[in-house]
């Protein structure tokens, strides 16, 4: 009697309605997706589908990994909408360190607080946090210089930077538009330092001002082709510069080609992240900072260096 009893409690084989719901269910997610890989998971949504497949625990493992996507995909959001100046300093610190040097000591850069406070440093760039000085001893660096770092709320802390346009400097070899080269970074007292290969050029913001500046040798068309295919580059390693003006990209004189600078609101975001969630950054305070698209951006830098060439 027991025995017929557990069996009337057996539970039963789920209904067509139920797997028809599961179905639907499990669809709606995949168009959840973000669009970078929403394809695959559609493609195994239609294999099923096409496969006339109605196992029930077949569908539920499919709902189950798609969950665990969305989980995956939620907590890379909430780490990459962190505060910048918290976010995964020991991860880039580590990164950094294993490469180039990185002084948190004055006794261990002597040479740089001697340089910090030379009188003879030439400002040749500043940006709303950071000025950028060359000094007649170091004719190939610049040294970029963040003084107020703790008021700066909406950049990447000091080695994220560097990491990020160090990793970007390492295909200079095969792209024509560069990133200049990262030496070593320090963090002396209130000194957020990172020293890097300098540009004998002048940003484009610089040269629409004084158009008659621009070299003899400057093919518009190649110019701006050879940063798309940089920015290109620099999405396929899933890297978003995220201020990409027309202060931030240089010409060198010499050659006439291009250069891309600071890396101070660049971010690391892959396939899990919808655009839109890249180009906006939640702070501490809970406001949110929304940033131009690269490839929109660079487009009105284009038209607009355009229109001043030819004197409109």
């Amino acid at each position: 009697m027991a025995h017929a009893e557990a069996r009337n409690f057996e539970r039963q084989e789920p209904s067509p309605e139920e797997l028809d719901d599961l179905i639907d269910e499990v669809e709606d997610m995949i168009d959840a997706i973000p669009l970078q890989i929403r394809d695959i998971w559609q493609k195994k949504f239609d294999d099923l589908i096409d496969n006339d497949v109605e196992d029930f625990k077949t569908w539920l493992e499919f709902k189950d990994n798609i969950g665990g996507l969305r989980d995956k995909r939620n907590s890379a959001v909430d780490k990459l909408q962190a505060d910048f100046f918290i976010d995964e300093i020991d991860r880039y610190r580590e990164l950094f360190v294993s490469e180039l040097p990185f002084y948190e000591q004055r006794e261990e850069c002597s040479f740089l607080v001697e340089l910090l406070e030379d009188k003879q440093n030439k400002i040749i760039g500043a940006g709303q946090v950071a000025e950028v000085f060359a000094n007649s001893d170091h004719l190939n660096s610049c040294f970029k210089v963040v003084k107020d770092w703790r008021k700066y709320r909406e950049g990447n802390n000091l080695l994220k930077e560097a990491y990020l346009q160090l990793r970007m400097s390492k295909f200079n070899s095969e792209l024509i538009a560069k990133v200049p080269e990262v030496q070593y970074c320090a963090a002396l007292d209130d000194f957020r330092v990172i020293a890097m290969d300098r540009v004998d050029g002048a940003s484009l913001s610089e040269l629409m001002l004084d158009i008659k500046r621009v070299p003899d040798n400057f093919e518009f068309d190649v110019f701006f082709r050879e940063i798309q295919n940089t920015v290109d580059k620099m999405h396929s390693l899933n890297i978003h510069h995220r201020d990409l003006h027309a202060g931030n990209i240089m010409m060198d004189y010499e050659t006439g080609l291009p250069y891309i600078i600071d890396f101070g609101l660049a971010v690391e975001a892959g396939p899990l992240f919808d655009e839109d969630e890249i180009y906006k950054q939640r702070l501490a305070d809970g406001s949110v900072l929304r940033f131009n698209y690269d490839n929109l951006q660079l487009q009105e830098v284009k038209s607009r260096f355009k229109s001043a060439l030819a004197g409109t």
